[in-house]
């Protein structure tokens, strides 16, 4: 290997190492700043972020791999509704879409009552700003709009 091959061989291990710690910083960060609802697929991770911009109630549905970096999705509480903000714009298939109602309509073990209520509890506990009702009905999310 000469001086170049040497020279090129060492800056990308340099800017794969940067990369690799850039992405670890930004999935740690993350995890002090939301409340895990659960899982959608073993792939998808619905969470609610601590006092989350917009004003808008939400909540995020994201690859569990990088918390979001790859695939990151929110949807509105109130209306079966895309939020779309900042690069926060993916959107769910059909499938996905029928085992999140599903999910959400499920049973937590914990705490005895529908995941539905576990998001919204978790929504008021996490955002100061804007509150929902307790009582919220689900909307119908197997039938989403942009």
């Amino acid at each position: 290997m000469d001086i170049n091959e040497l020279k090129e061989y060492i800056g990308k291990v340099v800017k794969e190492e940067i990369s690799k710690t850039a992405r670890n910083y930004l999935i740690e960060s993350h995890l002090d700043e939301m409340a895990t609802i659960g899982m959608l697929t073993p792939k998808l991770r619905i969470l609610v972020y601590t006092n989350d911009p917009g004003n808008i109630p939400h909540f995020h549905i994201v690859d569990s791999d990088t918390n979001g970096h790859f695939f990151n999705c929110c949807i509105e509480i109130k209306n079966n509704r895309y939020f779309k903000h900042g690069a926060k714009t993916d959107t769910l298939n059909n499938r996905d879409r029928k085992g999140l109602v599903g999910f959400l309509n499920s049973i937590d073990k914990d705490f005895g009552i529908p995941y539905w209520r576990v998001l919204l509890i978790e929504w008021n506990r996490n955002n100061s700003n804007v509150q929902v009702d307790k009582d919220q009905p689900m909307p119908d999310y197997l039938h989403m709009r942009e």
